[in-house]
């Protein structure tokens, strides 16, 4: 096989520097695959190069820390990022001017992310799934090692485009309330204009019996007019 193609080594490298800082800051594996995942839906969305990859992956994780109500500070994240990729200068690390420079731009990238997913931020749930899918088959201790590789292998998902295959639970529910509610209105479209015709239909007879009625009214009864 022929090597990855562009998107596929982007989604792959940042999918897998997020999971890095997530384990370099003991996040567990929802945070980090939500914040892997916000991040690919957003690149589904917008082109890569409009938006800094790097604030964006930032901004990922830390919208993913708050929506799973634990609060990683901003700061930490910033710094596991810059820690990971080398952009550490000295050991003092990030000064406070270019920190807080930086988190205003963060917090404009975290704006146009959840606007890219029409602020359905949700948790994944692929988890909750793997582990009752693993309940209802009653695996017995000795079948661990099948449930780490699967487990690993859903956390690799989460580096790729695969995770973005199908629409958010919400999504799906409001394209089918908006299916809905369209067959609805072309339902009640068809009865108005049935009614309608119907209406003109009445008032068409209606207007045929009024004219035979005057013209007969005119003539006068048959024969009258003979002596």
């Amino acid at each position: 096989k022929g090597p990855p193609d562009t998107s596929t080594d982007f989604r792959r490298r940042w999918g897998g520097l997020i999971w890095s800082v997530g384990v370099d800051l003991g996040l567990d594996s929802v945070t980090t695959a939500t914040a892997a995942l916000y991040f690919q839906r957003f690149f589904l969305t917008e082109k890569e190069g409009v938006f800094d990859a790097r604030r964006m992956a930032i901004s990922s994780v830390w919208l993913a820390s708050k929506v799973r109500e634990g609060m990683c500070r901003l700061r930490d994240i910033v710094n596991s990022f810059e820690s990971l990729t080398g952009r550490v200068e000295d050991e003092k690390g990030m000064s406070m001017e270019v920190y807080w420079a930086l988190r205003d731009e963060l917090v404009l990238h975290e704006q146009a992310l959840l606007r890219a997913m029409a602020y359905d931020a949700e948790l994944t749930p692929a988890y909750t799934f793997l582990t009752e899918f693993v309940w209802l088959l009653n695996s017995s201790p000795s079948e661990k090692s099948v449930i780490a590789l699967a487990w690993t292998i859903l956390n690799d998902a989460f580096c790729s485009e695969v995770c973005v295959m199908a629409a958010p639970d919400r999504q799906q529910q409001q394209q089918k309330q908006q299916q809905q509610q369209q067959k609805t209105t072309t339902e009640t479209t068809t009865t108005t204009k049935n009614n309608n015709n119907n209406t003109n239909n009445n008032n068409n007879k209606q207007q045929a019996r009024f004219g035979l009625l005057a013209v007969g009214r005119g003539n006068g009864p048959a024969g009258a007019g003979l002596s």
